[in-house]
């Protein structure tokens, strides 16, 4: 969308986030021995030259996707939706809510408990087909991603490209086979049990 100046500002917010996880590691770990200093001055060395680079935008420090700011809203759904990714909202939420602990997931029901009258503590056989399908979906569209870049702009010999396209032709039925195995198992978990 924004092309390279703007990937240039996400990696250099990679110190950012690196500063605010060592200043919580720092405190939550005082009394461990300084084994861990050198790592977070050099940390802080890296931070310093960011702030001098983009002193005259302090959102980029104070928000998580200040990376962003100026192009478009610095928060999840917008880069989301400038990305052409909001479509995933949907099917994201619907995959996270019964693996992680949000009050939809918690009281929609699953396959196991379809009433929803329990709140689901612990381990559930529930939840693996919508985010292992996610995510076999993901790989196989940033794997052809990366492989069409690789083809377009790399030196490479014909039987390279060539090699490249096919396992390129090959992620899709890969992809779908993944996703089949998840259903497969989610599918046996959820069988009734006759013993």
């Amino acid at each position: 969308m924004h092309g390279e100046e703007l990937a240039k500002r996400y990696l250099d917010h990679a110190s950012v986030e690196k500063h605010k996880l060592a200043g919580a590691v720092t405190q939550a770990y005082k009394d461990l021995n300084s084994g861990i200093s050198k790592a977070i001055d050099d940390i802080e060395q890296e931070y310093q030259a960011i702030k001098v680079k983009y002193a005259n935008e302090p959102a980029f420090f104070k928000k998580d996707y200040g990376w962003i700011n100026g192009y478009v809203n610095p928060d999840f759904a917008s880069v989301e939706q400038a990305a052409n990714l909001d479509v995933s909202r949907a099917p994201y939420h619907l995959a996270s809510g019964s693996i992680h602990p949000n009050i939809a997931g918690a009281f929609a029901g699953s396959r196991s408990m379809p009433t929803g009258e329990a709140l689901v503590l612990g381990p559930s056989p529930d939840g693996m087909r919508e985010p292992g399908a996610a995510t076999a979906i993901a790989l196989t569209e940033v794997t052809g991603i990366a492989l069409k870049h690789v083809l377009k702009h790399a030196s490479l010999t014909e039987a390279t490209k060539q090699e490249l396209a096919l396992t390129s032709l090959a992620l899709e039925p890969l992809g779908l086979e993944t996703i089949r195995a998840f259903i497969t198992i989610d599918n046996a978990n959820n069988a009734p049990n006759d013993g």
